[in-house]
């Protein structure tokens, strides 16, 4: 009897290890994926020139920029870069903007197309963490460019005005920053 009481002892030591294996090599799995779907997100804005470009806006207070080759057929003149001006970059964000004023003007239908392509990528940010895809840990570039949003109010006003406020300020307390508060329009709410 004490010989099958060793042997089930054994046996139930054995199926713990098992299973306790198995249990780190699937937890193991789950952030290795975890971390590629983060890597493969933060490529594509690495690697997206309307991106790149987008970000490149935010960061910088002028000079010449490269249009990314998707958004040159809106330049009135054939060429690659524009100079970048950021009270013309604070106009395209305006919601009120006229198709008029775009045609006038080539630089606010780009830079409002590229930043509302960023926006986009970081909505889709705030979607795949809140579905638990990855952490914002895993995607840290993320937060600095949506603190980088945040710090421009005409940009906010774009986000207010076209629907982006609530994925946004999600994504903002996930990465353990304030969310702005809304913009009115002088004379309005």
């Amino acid at each position: 009897m004490d010989a099958a009481i060793l042997v089930s002892a054994l046996g139930l030591v054995v199926a713990t290890i098992g299973g306790s294996v198995a249990l780190y090599n699937a937890r193991k799995s789950v952030l290795w994926k975890r971390a590629e779907l983060a890597n493969s997100h933060l490529k594509e804005l690495l690697t997206n020139d309307e991106l790149l470009f987008a970000c490149r806006c935010l960061d910088w207070n002028g000079g010449i920029l490269v249009v990314p080759e998707s958004l040159r057929p809106l330049l009135k003149d054939p060429g690659e870069t524009i100079t970048h001006d950021v009270g013309v970059y604070a106009t395209a964000m305006d919601p009120y903007l006229t198709l008029a004023e775009m045609a006038a003007e080539p630089r606010l239908q780009i830079y409002r197309t590229a930043t509302d392509t960023l926006l986009g990528w970081l909505s889709a940010t705030d979607s795949a963490i809140d579905r638990k895809l990855y952490t914002p840990a895993d995607i840290r570039e993320a937060g600095y460019w949506l603190g980088r949003v945040h710090r421009v109010p005409a940009v906010m006003a774009f986000i207010d005005a076209f629907g982006y406020r609530e994925p946004l300020d999600r994504l903002a307390r996930q990465f353990g920053i304030d969310p702005p508060p809304l913009v009115t329009r002088a004379g309005g709410s």
